[in-house]
């Protein structure tokens, strides 16, 4: 009975199946049609998109692959436990942007943004300014909700294209994505990679990313100065202006909770308690200078800030925050990281990334490919963070095969997994973005300037060989060293 036994739980082991290149490619772009389908057409949300994607390759690795789904949810379980301060960070947004707008933070930051700003440098000055921030703080998503949305509101009512304001902003606020040293993507990127010198690979990064920025920010200053404003919308500036001085205490007190989260980060103080921290210092001041009650103000936490100051453009930009408002975001986020697990569970990415690597006959083509395979690491795990782990566990070998410096792939992964994770509404930073901004991430995408030059030069500088590090012969072959 016991021989029997083992035999059949042999048989089951045996009736699983790797998935080949063939299946694991068809899957691949059935997925990316079912995904992509709703976030291009915006016929239905792109939430279902992914829970369709997600049933599609639960049932193929089922009825096809013979995976359990036990096998399959122990996958999506250990996935969402990856990711889970993402979707706690997300919740968190809600009430920072419904208490900081109550509070006044916001609406004074929108006065004095259209006191000062015009629509011809705005563009110019909203890059500026959230790089620098992001740069310093290295945390995009605290900037965002913050700094991010005071500035969106302030280029609609400028009358600037909210595709492009919303490119400078993001473009701005995912900079320290890429180049902060107090940002844990370029960390995980070069821990993948196979270098402990973090600064080492900042400072590869910033190679082909400085000169990026010098473009995005001559692009975004001459585009404003030509662009073409809805000058009706301009006219509303001026009436904005009273009536946020009407409806708010605009006291230069309203900015503790900004000067408050900055300082936390600046000490290095975990952000996830630190956004909880301004959010209560937000609702006290939205008791102390707005008039609000603690009954109010609580309610506001949940199901949002009701802007009711009698200006229709302005109350429908300020009523917004507060966990149910970004409720859709974290269900999608949910149904993006359950897909993700099952996908990893299925092995299809390594598959068609093993087949690339195979393709590889020069650096060049190795850093194209590792582009392209990040871009498909974010695309199904929504995250720049899980797509390193998975791309430096691939391709570190190859890149010291080809005599190539960790540091090549660590600047590759993480300015390509910033731009992608920005880009796509179903990535963990998209979706934000998506939530924050109100633009369609693909209506945006194209304006990422600063991101798309630093792309392209990076590629070219792996071709031609320039400012791409190359490993000494003692790093290559460390026997070498040893005789």
């Amino acid at each position: 009975m016991s021989e029997k036994n083992q035999n059949s739980g042999v048989n089951v082991i045996k009736a699983e199946r790797q998935i080949n290149l063939g299946e694991a490619v068809l899957v691949f772009i059935m997925s990316i049609v079912v995904i992509g389908y709703p976030a291009l057409s915006k016929q239905f949300p792109i939430a279902m998109g992914i829970l369709l994607a997600l049933v599609l390759c639960c049932t193929y690795a089922m009825l096809v692959l013979k995976i359990s789904w036990d096998s399959l949810f122990d996958s999506i379980t250990k996935t969402i436990a990856e990711v889970l301060f993402g979707l706690l960070f997300c919740l968190f947004v809600g009430f920072i942007s419904a208490s900081w707008i109550a509070s006044g933070t916001i609406p004074f930051l929108f006065y004095w943004g259209l006191k000062l700003l015009n629509p011809d440098i705005f563009l110019f000055v909203a890059f500026l300014i959230t790089s620098c921030a992001s740069f310093f703080t290295g945390q995009p998503w605290a900037l965002l909700p913050s700094i991010g949305l005071a500035f969106m509101g302030i280029g609609t009512a400028l009358g600037v294209p909210a595709p492009l304001a919303a490119a400078a902003i993001v473009s701005g606020c995912f900079v320290g994505d890429v180049a902060s040293p107090i940002n844990e993507v370029p960390v995980i990127a070069s821990v993948s990679a196979g270098t402990a010198d973090v600064i080492g690979t900042i400072k590869s990064t910033l190679l082909p990313f400085i000169p990026g920025m010098i473009v995005g920010a001559v692009a975004y200053f001459f585009i404003g100065m030509n662009m073409t404003i809805n000058t009706a919308q301009v006219h509303t500036a001026d009436s904005l202006i009273n009536s946020l001085a009407l409806g708010f205490n605009l006291s230069p007190l309203t900015l503790i909770p900004l000067v408050v989260i900055f300082a936390l980060v600046f000490i290095k103080f975990p952000i996830l308690p630190g956004v909880i921290i301004a959010s209560l210092i937000g609702m006290a001041e939205a008791v102390i200078l707005q008039g609000e009650t603690w009954g109010g103000v609580t309610n506001m936490m949940w199901s949002g800030y009701v802007c009711s100051t009698g200006d229709q453009f302005l109350d429908g930009l300020l009523t917004r925050g507060g966990i149910m408002d970004f409720a859709g975001t974290i269900i999608m986020l949910l149904f993006a990281f359950s897909f993700a697990g099952v996908i990893k569970r299925m092995g299809m990415l390594e598959r068609i990334m093993n087949c690339a690597l195979k393709k590889v006959d020069n650096s060049g083509f190795l850093v194209l490919y590792t582009s392209i395979t990040t871009l498909i690491g974010v695309s199904f795990t929504g995250s720049a963070n899980v797509s390193s782990l998975l791309n430096g566990s691939i391709y570190k070998e190859a890149y010291r095969k080809k005599g190539l410096h960790p540091e090549v792939l660590a600047r590759t992964m993480s300015m390509n997994g910033a731009l992608w994770n920005a880009m796509l509404p179903w990535s963990a930073s998209g979706a934000l973005c998506l939530s924050v901004l109100g633009v369609n991430n693909f209506e945006y995408t194209f304006f990422m300037i600063p991101f798309w030059t630093s792309f392209i030069l990076n590629i070219v500088f792996a071709f031609t060989g320039k400012f791409t590090r190359k490993l000494t012969v003692e790093e290559v072959d460390p026997q070498v060293d040893a005789v």
